[in-house]
């Protein structure tokens, strides 16, 4: 990718922060635009983090590198089982969560971009056509490309310290350069995706519609012809999930994106079909950690 600027003046970079099994960097790729339309690197690690996290969404994009474990994707009603150097990608607003198969390591290097960015970038446009809701989620490298990106990603690596991921930020900033080239030229790719049973596909996307109006798990199953106990083993066989997990999460991912559009606690309560405000308040502080006006009022809200 031609960036048209000098790279010096194309990115910055300056440590976030770090921790025992996950460390940042955060880049402001161009110095014109405000500091917070930045990108994230961030590698992970987990050697004794195991489990499954739930269903989620975010403001920016998220480009996961997978290095290893046994898991499987879940993005929209799309289910993904990701293979080594599989890139994958999760598109801003879209609720997906991983689906761990086998208590294993999960390596996984992180790239963040916030979307506003993209427009800055040399073929922006064609870049942001790659983050949408029906985007392919997975790009599988032929093995020449592939071992070419694992062997960067490992000489990267290598330069690590306790204080910096990544001390050869100019190294890194080609890299990420090359991460967006591949996920650009590769969506026209062969995709890799696991059909989920038909009726869980259905029974995601009528609650997906209908979250607001849904007044419990068995009206779902009421509404498909089946017993609750049979759509429960589907939910769990297939998300690691229960149908009535699966809804509120849903509905969580909505009222949150109410806040953030500005509406009031009231409203985005329900909105996004929660029935009690003060039930509504705890559960959303208990999941997000701080309460519905406080993540309204803040920077990520």
């Amino acid at each position: 990718m031609d960036t048209n600027n000098s790279t010096s003046e194309f990115f910055e970079l300056q440590l976030k922060g770090t921790l025992s099994d996950k460390k940042h960097i955060t880049i402001e790729l161009i110095k014109s635009i405000p500091v917070e339309w930045q990108l994230v690197y961030s590698y992970m690690n987990n050697a004794s983090n195991y489990g499954s996290p739930k269903l989620h969404t975010q403001n920016y994009h998220e480009i996961i590198i997978h290095i290893q474990s046994k898991r499987r994707f879940l993005a929209g009603s799309k289910l993904y089982e990701a293979g080594h150097g599989d890139i994958l990608i999760f598109p801003a607003g879209v609720p997906h969560k991983g689906i761990d198969l086998a208590r294993a390591i999960y390596e996984r290097h992180y790239i963040y971009i916030n979307p506003a960015l993209l427009s800055y970038l040399p073929d922006g446009e064609a870049i942001a056509s790659c983050f949408t809701a029906e985007s392919p989620n997975i790009i599988r490298l032929e093995s020449e490309r592939r071992n070419s990106l694992l062997h960067e990603l490992t000489e990267l690596n290598r330069t690590a310290t306790n204080n910096d991921i990544c001390p050869d930020h100019f190294r890194l900033r080609i890299f990420i350069q090359r991460v967006l080239y591949e996920i650009l030229h590769g969506q026209n790719t062969p995709q890799f995706g696991i059909a989920p049973p038909p009726l869980l596909k259905s029974m995601m996307d009528y609650i997906g519609r209908e979250y607001a109006a849904i007044a419990t798990s068995s009206a779902v199953a009421a509404h498909f012809g089946v017993s609750e106990s049979y759509m429960s083993r589907l939910f769990r066989d297939s998300l690691q999930i229960s149908p009535y997990q699966y809804i509120q999460s849903i509905r969580l991912i909505e009222a949150k994106r109410l806040l953030h559009e500005g509406q009031s606690v009231t409203d985005a309560c329900f909105g996004a079909g929660f029935s009690d405000c003060s039930h509504f308040i705890a559960y959303f502080r208990k999941c997000v950690g701080v309460t519905p006006n406080e993540y309204k009022n803040s920077p990520r809200g």
